[in-house]
């Protein structure tokens, strides 16, 4: 869709744009107030008209759609607020605002506001972060995309008495850029600063996720089942008990191909033999306890035994807190507790925390050094590379592979495939999928969706489903999808197809019985 939207028609006369399309915004005498509310899609504005140069704007932007500002930024003030819906009042999150143009001479510095959760501002080489105005709300959950900073990855941190403060993003010989943020309580290590898939750096404000093993004194227990109070077992075999557990979520349209949110698997014995016993998921900065020294596992994807695959459901995370800084063993892999960066309220529950222990928090200290460069994360890196490529000890069997590819459907949009898969041996834990055509892999996917049919076929939990739209630029509609092929990250087994050859059309889903022999391709 597309046309031209007038705003400020009367005081407090609010245009709402509900439908993805391009549009232009023509302003009449009054203050404008638009509000963009879209489940997915993008608004493109793609000028600005009548009264513009001397009109204030109002932009509320929710509930996970885009908005992009591909004209040159030229009102007399302008205020973002994303994840507000200005029409219902609700404060619902998911507002995406990409600034894809300058900021037009004579034009006052947009304010941004992060209202809810889940938001983000991106911001195009074109448009210097030094034209944003004030910036309120940022928090755990958020982000902030530079796509003209590269290879500045030390973020610094300078809080101000009264709240909120400075963020500059370092390249080591100078500051790349700077942020004001007007509130929050933050250190530098509450900030992550990662490489989006533009080349840009991208801000956010670490996790276990489900299923994930903890060694106790009891043995093994999943993160989620532990309390305050429980016993653990450390790296240095002593027996601790657990202050607080936080916990935090994400929606799957928000963290969906977001490298800052999506968890990373360290594939069984990536570390050594039995380290991880299982697959261990992590989250990016989570730090592992290797050589003496705690380092964030996405400094060690390699992706063959340490991968970040695409993901599809939601996401949630646990965090284990003991009275001081240690090294936990997740799946028989040594990792770090949590600790205190003034970042806890990055938590959903973090509330619980406040009310259990009153008063000001000791301060953080690290249990070891904490890599991030340098000649030791590089050496550490190498040797986790040879391993990789070395074939596994003769005794170990091959891990079977259940699950089949179910339906593949063409349409609008792209092409869907749909299916199922679990390892046996690793019943709970999601199986990642590489998905091939003429033998080169184009996509990833994760096996993770709730399906009932898998749960009352006696496959545990049924959240081993899978679903994923490939868009055309990847598939089109005429290719051929005779060489479609679905095969485990982790070795490349195959999973079966009762439907490459079935397109827009459904096959019966393959669903294999309790007591059948798992299929191993």
């Amino acid at each position: 869709m597309s046309g031209t939207v007038t705003v400020g028609v009367s005081i407090g006369a609010v245009a709402t744009i509900d439908q993805a399309g391009s549009y232009d915004l023509y302003f009449a005498q009054y203050p404008g107030v638009l509000n963009i509310a879209l489940n997915s899609g993008t608004v493109d504005i793609t000028g600005f008209s009548g009264q513009a140069a001397s009109a204030f704007l109002t932009d509320d932007l929710s509930g996970g759609g885009t908005e992009i500002i591909a004209a040159p930024l030229y009102l007399s003030g302008a205020n973002f607020n994303l994840g507000l819906n200005d029409v219902t009042g609700n404060t619902v999150g998911g507002g995406t605002l990409e600034l894809a143009n300058s900021l037009a001479p004579g034009a006052s510095a947009p304010n941004i506001n992060f209202d809810g959760s889940n938001d983000a501002l991106i911001l195009d080489p074109i448009f210097s972060p030094s034209n944003l105005g004030v910036i309120n709300g940022f928090g755990p959950s958020d982000t902030i995309v530079l796509r003209g900073v590269t290879n500045a990855l030390t973020p610094v941190w300078t809080q101000n008495n009264g709240g909120g403060g400075t963020l500059n993003i370092d390249n080591g010989a100078s500051v790349a850029a700077s942020l004001t943020l007007a509130t929050g309580s933050f250190s530098s290590a509450a900030f992550n600063v990662t490489t989006d898939a533009s080349g840009g750096e991208a801000i956010s404000v670490t996790c276990f996720c489900p299923g994930t093993r903890i060694a106790t004194p009891d043995g093994p227990v999943a993160v989620e089942q532990l309390a305050i109070g429980d016993p653990i077992i450390t790296h240095s075999g002593a027996i601790r008990a657990i202050k607080w557990i936080g916990q935090r979520t994400y929606a799957a349209r928000f963290a969906t191909g977001n490298l800052r949110l999506a968890p990373v698997c360290v594939r069984a014995g990536a570390l050594g033999d039995a380290r991880p016993q299982r697959d261990l998921w992590i989250s990016p900065q989570h730090a592992l306890f290797i050589d003496g020294a705690l380092i964030p596992v996405g400094l060690l994807i390699n992706g063959t035994t340490i991968l970040q695959p695409d993901i599809t459901g939601d996401i949630a995370y646990f965090h284990i807190e003991l009275d001081s800084h240690d090294v936990l063993l997740a799946e028989g892999a040594p990792a770090e507790t949590y600790i205190n960066d003034d970042n806890r309220l990055m938590f959903h529950n973090a509330s619980t925390y406040a009310a259990l222990y009153p008063g000001a928090e000791p301060p953080a200290r690290s249990c070891a050094e904490r890599l991030l460069d340098g000649p030791k994360l590089a050496s550490i890196r190498s040797s986790l590379a040879i391993r990789a490529h070395r074939p596994p000890p003769s005794n170990q069997a091959a891990n079977p592979l259940q699950g089949h590819l179910d339906t593949i459907r063409r349409d609008a949009t792209g092409t869907t495939l749909t299916g199922w898969a679990q390892s046996p041996d690793t019943t709970e834990l999601p199986v990642c999928l590489d998905i091939l055509l003429a033998g080169r892999r184009i996509a990833r996917t994760l096996a993770n969706l709730y399906r009932p049919d898998l749960e009352a076929a006696g496959l545990g939990s049924g959240r081993h489903g899978f679903a994923i739209t490939l868009p055309h630029a990847v598939i089109s509609l005429q290719t051929d999808l005779t060489t479609l092929q679905l095969r485990r990250s982790a070795d490349q087994h195959r999973l079966p197809s009762a439907a490459t050859t079935l397109i827009d059309h459904i096959a019966q889903p393959q669903i294999a019985q309790p007591q059948a022999a798992p299929h191993v391709a």
